[in-house]
């Protein structure tokens, strides 16, 4: 396989990886503490006591699309760095 091609696939998998980081973002939200030094804990299906099938199936959707697109930006760095080495 040529260097081009390394370099195309690196670019296509970042690319793909970044796309699917922005609908799917870490499904814990980050904690905020408030000026008073208290912790808001925001109200978001995540934390429901008892979360339906649909809340479930999001939650999953967002944790595991989130390690996939972390995952190919990494692959993409790699094939992209890969390429740069083979020069």
């Amino acid at each position: 396989m040529n260097v081009h091609a390394f370099n195309l696939w690196g670019l296509f998998s970042g690319g793909l990886g970044a796309l699917i980081l922005v609908f799917c973002p870490p499904p814990d939200p980050a904690r905020e503490i408030m000026p008073n030094g208290t912790e808001k804990i925001p109200q978001t299906y995540t934390r429901n006591f008892f979360p339906t099938t649909k809340d479930r199936w999001k939650y999953y959707a967002r944790q595991y699309g989130f390690r996939v697109g972390v995952g190919l930006l990494f692959v993409g760095f790699l094939l992209q760095l890969i390429a740069e080495l083979a020069r």
